[in-house]
Parts: C-alpha cells; sequence; structure tokens
C-alpha cells in the first residue's frame, strides 16, 4: 500500500501522476488521482476520480462536488459531523438548493462548535464569490461579528 498523504505532501500533480501509473489497485489510484487533483484545484478531474470511491471517501468526493456547484450530491453524500469546514460547505449547498431550514441548521451547528472559525470560512467563501453590493455588505457584516468575539 502506498502512503498517499505523504506522496501529496512531497510530491508534484507530475510525479503523482506517474506514480500512479504503477498502481494497480482501482480504488487507490482513483484515491490517489481525485486527491492530487483536489489538492492541485483541478476540480473537475478530481471529481470525475473521486466519484469512484464516493462511498468509501465521502468527504473528498463532496468536496470536489462542492467547487463544482454540485450541491445536491453534496448533500447526498457529506452527513453532518461536528468539523466546520463540513458543516459551512453543507450550510452553503443547502442555501444553492434553497433548502433554508437545513441551511440554518447546519450553520448554527457550526457557530456553536466554534464561532470565530465559522466565521472566519464564511468570510472567505464570500470574498472569493462574485462582488455585488450584497456581497460587500455581508463582508462588512462578518467584519463587525468577528470583531465582537
Amino acid at each position: 500500500m502506498i502512503d498517499i498523504p505523504q506522496i501529496l505532501r512531497t510530491k508534484t500533480l507530475d510525479e503523482i501522476i506517474k506514480i500512479s501509473e504503477t498502481v494497480t489497485d482501482k480504488n487507490t489510484k482513483y484515491l490517489l488521482l481525485g486527491s492530487a487533483f483536489l489538492k492541485y484545484k483541478r476540480y473537475q478531474y478530481a471529481y470525475e476520480f473521486l466519484k469512484h470511491v464516493k462511498d468509501q471517501y465521502p468527504r473528498l468526493f463532496s468536496y470536489s462536488a462542492f467547487y463544482l456547484g454540485k450541491y445536491k450530491e453534496v448533500i447526498d453524500n457529506l452527513k453532518p459531523n461536528t468539523d466546520v469546514f463540513d458543516l459551512i460547505v453543507l450550510t452553503i449547498s443547502y442555501i444553492n438548493v434553497d433548502d433554508m431550514n437545513n441551511a440554518k441548521e447546519m450553520l448554527n451547528r457550526a457557530l456553536k462548535l466554534d464561532r470565530k472559525r465559522t466565521l472566519e470560512l464564511l468570510k472567505e467563501y464570500v470574498a472569493n464569490s462574485p462582488q455585488t453590493e450584497y456581497s460587500r455588505a455581508l463582508l462588512i457584516f462578518i467584519d463587525k461579528l468577528m470583531k465582537r468575539i
């Protein structure tokens, strides 16, 4: 068995692709390549590889789906847990499929776990979204909330 985390930390994408050519187990190969493409922000490729191992690695698959805007798949595969990042991914996914009750529940869970981290993640998401009058106002609001913590 290969040490995927070690490979991801120490190798370039081209080196990882070459290593994957020597891997005989298909699931390991899909996991290695999907993780590498996710790390290097090639989300479509990551999604294509990780969908083969989504039952074993639903979080990784869900992240690739999230970055492609496939929010229904995120909701179907990523289960609420105690990870603030996962809860924010679910919150944004529920918002994008117009399920505000579940979005509110996920956001409340995230805030209860770690208010500061939750606001930081929301701020990062809004800052990297298309800039509108609404998003600028939301950034100001989040900044004010963060100063209160």
